[in-house]
């Protein structure tokens, strides 16, 4: 029942709220109207996202208040269940059936506020398994080569769950990378640019590739 802009604004929602740190919900910044942060993101004028918006809401598409969050009740809902089962997995338990009766929201499949599932499961950070695993910055910041822009690429450290493995696939990534030509003729991605675009898992082409395949092929021909 919603229109091609509406359902567009919908899609470019739901990419952005599964990515953010409280999965499935898109919060605008303190003291800015949603809308405007909506249009921001999607580069249109505010007029064109709050007709947009308005038919999302009027439908029931999502949950919003109109002014400050936007969020897709299935996404927060398997968020939920999922932060569950992972504080039970660390425990070594199962997942107790809750006693309760469920809502009328909830048994048609939908869900609480957002404030709700942020105050009645706890986040990742606060597991004790995940606080031992994860890496600081600085383990990262000895290994990165070009050192500027430290204040972006921190705070872009901040909001990743980085362990020792991710660690060692980053610090594999840079060195092979620092055999490639653009890192030798000192074109190196900004710290803050490469953690946001994982470029850990860019396929760099070998240096060596062309000579290898060289000798290959002239091994052949004396065989």
């Amino acid at each position: 029942m919603c229109d091609l802009d509406a359902k567009g604004l919908w899609i470019e929602v739901l990419c952005h709220a599964f990515n953010s740190e409280e999965r499935g919900v898109f919060r605008s910044k303190p003291k800015q109207i949603l809308s405007k942060a909506l249009a921001k993101l999607v580069s249109e004028p505010v007029s064109k996202v709050e007709a947009a918006l308005k038919q999302l809401i009027n439908n029931k598409v999502c949950e919003s208040d109109g002014e400050t969050y936007i969020y897709n009740r299935r996404m927060v809902r398997d968020e939920k269940q999922r932060r569950s089962k992972a504080e039970a997995g660390s425990k070594g338990g199962r997942v107790s059936k809750p006693k309760q009766k469920l809502s009328k929201t909830e048994a048609k499949g939908g869900s609480t506020t957002p404030s709700t599932l942020t105050s009645s499961s706890p986040t990742p950070a606060s597991s004790p398994i995940e606080k031992k695993e994860r890496v600081t910055f600085d383990e990262f910041w000895k290994i990165w080569p070009h050192r500027v822009a430290k204040t972006p690429a921190k705070k872009r450290w901040a909001k990743m769950k980085v362990d020792k493995p991710l660690l060692e696939k980053m610090v594999a990534a840079i060195k092979l990378a620092q055999n490639s030509d653009k890192w030798k003729r000192g074109i190196i991605p900004n710290p803050a640019t490469w953690l946001h675009e994982e470029r850990w898992n860019d396929e760099i082409p070998d240096p060596d590739a062309a000579k290898k395949a060289l000798l290959a092929s002239v091994f052949e021909e004396n065989q």
